[in-house]
């Protein structure tokens, strides 16, 4: 009984994981499953055998009731915590969703950029008022793709087609700098202020679990969509002893995800996003 209940603890924290996050359960179906008897063996190796002769019988059934993988293995520890995490960074993504949701701030702007800091996170929307707030420029010169503005010596670049800067704090962040607001305030952009600003939005903070590959691809096409579900149907029924099939499964999805962005350019564009610290014009 003792060993039938860890066995299935054990088997149920890993499709667990392995069902709210793939990777993780591949990696550990790939170079945890192979070690597991050798870590429960090594925890038990000191078990001392105190009987006789007379009753190795007992002493056997005794010492191979606690050759499992017991409550305090590190194994199984290792999964509780990789459980533990992804369940609380899970449900602190909800809560802080729920919390920007509800929290509104009222700025000291313009009404033309209220609306635009109202589909901001709290962080973003404060760090675009303080940097329009504290920066002091002035105009320079504008042409029919860009405007510039000197400030403190330096000159800073604003692409009017695409609403992005030179200066230190939208390479960084990747937010409207004051220079972008700046520009939005006079009618000098051709395009939306929020434009390379999605991640900062609350709409695509308070989403729910769907990976981000899932949301950027456009509705229409949802073959991407339909093998991610099969994916997760076949891990979560797939059989507890056979972990191979698992992993079987995973190639053949990163195979089909890769022919699909494969045929579809643009998809694979908007997917390969670079670094908010290696933006460039």
């Amino acid at each position: 009984m003792a060993h039938t209940r860890s066995y299935d603890r054990f088997w149920r924290y890993l499709n667990l994981i392995s069902i709210v996050d793939a990777e993780a359960g591949a990696y550990i179906r790939r170079y945890w499953l192979r070690t597991r008897k050798y870590w429960a063996a090594s925890c038990n190796r000191f078990t001392i055998s105190m009987g006789n002769n007379t009753n190795n019988r007992v002493e056997n059934a005794h010492r191979q009731l606690k050759r499992y993988l017991r409550k305090g293995d590190p194994m199984e520890l290792t999964l509780w915590k990789i459980w533990r995490w992804i369940d609380h960074t899970t449900m602190r993504k909800i809560r802080q969703g729920q919390w920007m949701l509800a929290k509104y701030y009222n700025y000291d702007v313009p009404n033309s950029l209220k609306s635009h800091l109202r589909s901001l996170t709290p962080f973003a929307a404060q760090k675009v008022v303080l940097d329009l707030q504290r920066r002091s420029f002035f105009f320079h010169s504008i042409s029919s793709t860009s405007v510039v503005y000197a400030e403190g010596g330096h000159i800073f670049f604003v692409n009017r087609n695409e609403a992005k800067c030179t200066c230190w704090t939208y390479c960084a962040y990747n937010l409207p700098c004051a220079h972008v607001v700046e520009a939005f305030l006079n009618s000098y952009l051709n395009c939306d202020i929020l434009r390379n600003s999605e991640r900062w939005t609350r709409v695509y903070n308070t989403t729910d679990n769907i990976p981000r590959a899932i949301r950027l691809i456009p509705e229409p096409n949802n073959a991407f969509r339909n093998a991610y579900e099969r994916l997760r149907y076949r891990l979560n029924s797939l059989n507890r002893r056979n972990p191979d099939a698992a992993l079987r499964e995973i190639a053949e999805f990163t195979r089909r995800l890769d022919s699909l962005l494969a045929n579809e350019p643009q998809t694979t564009l908007r997917l390969r996003r670079a670094p908010v610290n290696r933006l460039f014009l």
